[in-house]
């Protein structure tokens, strides 16, 4: 109390040593309560150390520790009191200070101290995880803070990944509840989520689909195939991963109407009332922009099998946005790779397989089919009208059309993938049509 927190500014002064960086992360997740306080009078000339207030704490002094007179005095309890309330106030306002400046060292305002950058996304990854730490990180602007951070683009390339990390996993907190939590209001995460969600997707869109900057080999991989393989980067796999924590809270917090309605027919009562907002958060534009970019990504990174995860799991948040238009984009992507990405030759020994990102490709085509499959059904079930137009018998033409492309390239593959080791062996019809996704040697 009497050095009013230097020792926090000392311990950031030397952010890139990690064990002051743990000793800071323990000092921030201290308590204090007003007992541990009543003996400070008879105590001080033994206390050497701020860890010594924790009420956790370890101190080898803990024994021989002498207790407060038991009679003290109304005047003295006022005291006491008041200097605690001050430590108090100190303490709280210097871990806002500590938490801000750790946030800065991962902005563009730090571009080279590298050893100072891991260091505070160890200490501010930990607030995560912490009840009673996750406050500072989205209280007293922080959160608008990060978020501003993470759309800064190239001008933070050393920062970004850790900054971007840090920002999913303080919305995944989000994205598990729909109530107050951890001393902290949903409403203030939902309007500040809100407000930057457009500029927080754009951006990450622009981050995905930037040309790499540099032009020499650090871009550029050799596989075992000898074959020269794009580097996805840190980067960018931070961007996926994001994006994939932004619809996941989107949904959560901002559902659609068909899940809403879902949600109110299944008898959900803490959803009934939820009122779905009349201006999307997901925009149209912004959506197809999305999956334009989720598609390029399946493109320009053919090998990279976390990404394409994570793009499997964007669209899936995305399903109960799609239109017609959409839908018609994800059909003529998948009828261009699957014949694209039939066959990979290696250039040295001339083996073949399968495309490196044929089985991301399968999984839209057989999404896009059981969707199909349920709009023919739904279509069949209700009265035929006495006149058809012509724009209601194209959309069934073309139904019908993706259909018969299904069977004829995609469910030969999902037999191959949903045959269980007990079911009998497959007849010479059906191996006939299945692709060629067998390593062959040629001859």
């Amino acid at each position: 109390m009497f050095q009013k927190g230097k020792i926090f500014d000392n311990l950031l002064s030397h952010m890139q040593h990690f064990s002051l960086a743990s000793l800071l992360l323990h000092l921030l997740g201290m308590k204090f309560h007003l007992e541990d306080y009543t003996g400070f009078n008879n105590v001080a000339q033994q206390r050497t150390s701020l860890l010594d207030w924790d009420n956790n704490s370890d101190s080898d002094e803990s024994d021989s520790k002498p207790k407060a007179k038991s009679e003290r005095t109304a005047a003295a309890e006022a005291e006491t009191e008041a200097r605690f309330d001050e430590m108090t106030k100190i303490f709280e306002r210097k871990k806002m200070s500590v938490v801000r400046s750790l946030i800065g060292c991962l902005s563009k305002k730090n571009t080279e101290n590298f050893e100072k950058s891991l260091n505070a996304n160890t200490v501010l990854q930990e607030l995560v995880e912490n009840e009673t730490t996750f406050k500072l990180l989205v209280n007293e602007g922080h959160l608008e803070l990060i978020v501003n951070i993470c759309c800064q683009g190239n001008a933070n390339k050393m920062n970004a990944p850790y900054i971007k990390h840090l920002l999913g996993n303080i919305i995944a907190q989000y994205s598990l509840r729909t109530r107050n939590f951890f001393d902290v209001k949903l409403t203030d995460f939902k309007s500040t989520f809100g407000e930057f969600f457009a500029d927080l997707v754009f951006s990450q869109c622009l981050t995905l689909r930037q040309a790499d900057l540099a032009d020499d080999n650090s871009t550029q991989y050799e596989n075992q195939s000898k074959t020269l393989i794009r580097k996805i980067g840190l980067d960018r796999i931070r961007s996926m991963e994001l994006l994939k924590r932004v619809f996941a809270a989107m949904n959560t917090h901002w559902p659609s109407a068909n899940a809403q309605n879902s949600a109110n027919a299944q008898g959900d009562n803490d959803e009934l009332h939820q009122v779905v907002p009349s201006k999307p958060l997901l925009s149209t534009i912004l959506r197809k922009h999305v999956t334009d970019t989720v598609l390029y990504m399946l493109k320009a990174f053919p090998f990279c099998s976390i990404s394409h995860q994570q793009g499997i799991e964007i669209m899936k948040s995305l399903g109960e946005f799609y239109d017609q238009e959409d839908l018609a984009t994800l059909k003529a992507f998948i009828r261009v790779e699957l014949d694209r990405q039939a066959r990979f030759t290696y250039p040295t020994t001339g083996n073949s397989t399968s495309g490196m990102n044929m089985g991301q490709i399968i999984q839209i085509a057989m999404r896009i089919r059981n969707l199909t499959q349920q709009e023919i059904d739904e279509a069949s079930s209700d009265d035929e009208p006495d006149e058809i137009s012509m724009e209601a018998v194209g959309k069934r033409t073309e139904l019908f059309e993706w259909m018969r492309f299904c069977k004829e390239k995609v469910d030969p593959i999902d037999k191959v993938w949903n045959r269980r080791l007990e079911d009998p062996p497959s007849e010479q019809s059906d191996s006939d049509e299945e692709p060629p996704t067998i390593i062959e040697q040629e001859r």
